[in-house]
């Protein structure tokens, strides 16, 4: 969300009272806004709505917005368990209509060498990412794709872990520059030697199908 977009919904600002009572309405645990802030009502999507409470961070509403209180459930946590799911299918079901589903495209009109890969795959633990929005509840939050607001893994995230890799499984150690020239066209920028060896490339990603635990 831009700068414009918080100054207008400024929740830090308001008093304790009003950030109490919004924060309930703005995580889904109440159905009315604050009388006081009528301009919520505004807000009609579910990641704006999110982007608003995650200026909590900067007040002391923080914890209360992350996952409730010690007696009852709620803020950020709430939404995720309860309501993440939907919103995720919501927004899959959108990218379907609007034929931006993740497939593999038509390598015909690719130059030549070109190929793509869809993989289908389970996390066996946490996975760590750093979103790029200004604001949020959450040390770690998963990185979202900007207009949609699914989780996704950037290109750039794919291809420093996946260089060290291509050169275990072919025997190759990473540090003979020599023998792994065949490594460097997918996996880093070309220049100098590398470029008399291969033509620069370029690797990209869509968002993946995920499930509402990935908001965590």
């Amino acid at each position: 969300m831009s700068y414009e977009f918080h100054a207008r919904f400024p929740f830090a600002l308001q008093d304790g009272t009003v950030q109490a009572f919004a924060l309930q309405w703005l995580a889904g645990e109440t159905q009315e806004p604050p009388k006081r802030w009528g301009d919520l009502r505004l807000l009609r999507d579910p990641t704006a709505r999110l982007a608003v409470l995650a200026q909590a961070m900067i007040t002391p509403q923080l914890e209360r917005a992350r996952s409730g209180t010690r007696a009852q459930a709620g803020g950020y946590r709430l939404w995720v368990e309860r309501d993440a799911a939907a919103f995720l299918a919501r927004q899959r079901t959108t990218m379907q209509q609007l034929g931006l589903e993740p497939a593999l495209p038509d390598l015909a009109t690719f130059p030549p060498g070109a190929w793509a890969l869809r993989l289908t795959f389970t996390l066996s633990k946490p996975y760590l990412s750093r979103d790029d929005r200004l604001f949020h509840l959450l040390e770690n939050p998963v990185k979202k794709e900007w207009v949609f607001a699914v989780p996704y893994v950037a290109s750039s995230g794919w291809k420093g872990p996946c260089a060290p890799r291509c050169a275990r499984c072919a025997g190759i150690p990473p540090w003979n520059r020599k023998r792994t020239t065949r490594r460097w066209r997918g996996c880093s920028a070309m220049s100098g030697e590398k470029k008399r060896h291969f033509a620069p490339g370029r690797c990209s990603s869509s968002p993946p199908s995920s499930t509402a635990s990935v908001w965590r």
